[in-house]
């Protein structure tokens, strides 16, 4: 069969999702998911965001990032960063784009 992409694509559950859609507020963000999902059951959808995010006990949001959580950010899986304030870490965009320029470079 096709790639991951094509399963997508070609689901018949595609365009039915599509319909009820079209009047949806971000129903780009709801067709991906929905679809991969549901709509192709050989499919297999690995469920990890790949996002760096520090929860505090106790609190409905997440904490925002600073320096002090490179040396956990350098060794996470994760290809994302939730949540940073440049006002208060203006260097953030460089010290991600190091660790990312690092993973790269491993063989």
């Amino acid at each position: 069969m096709g790639q991951p992409v094509h399963k997508v694509l070609d689901s018949p559950f595609s365009d039915g999702v599509l319909r009820y859609l079209r009047r949806s507020p971000n129903s780009d963000e709801v067709w991906l998911t929905t679809v991969a999902l549901n709509g192709e059951p050989e499919l297999t959808v690995v469920n990890d965001r790949r996002r760096y995010v520090q929860w505090p006990g106790g609190t409905p949001h997440p904490a925002i990032l600073g320096p002090d959580h490179l040396p956990a950010l350098r060794e996470s899986a994760a290809f994302f960063a939730r949540k940073i304030d440049l006002g208060a870490w203006p260097q953030a965009c460089d010290a991600l784009d190091a660790i990312a320029e690092a993973r790269a470079t491993v063989p």
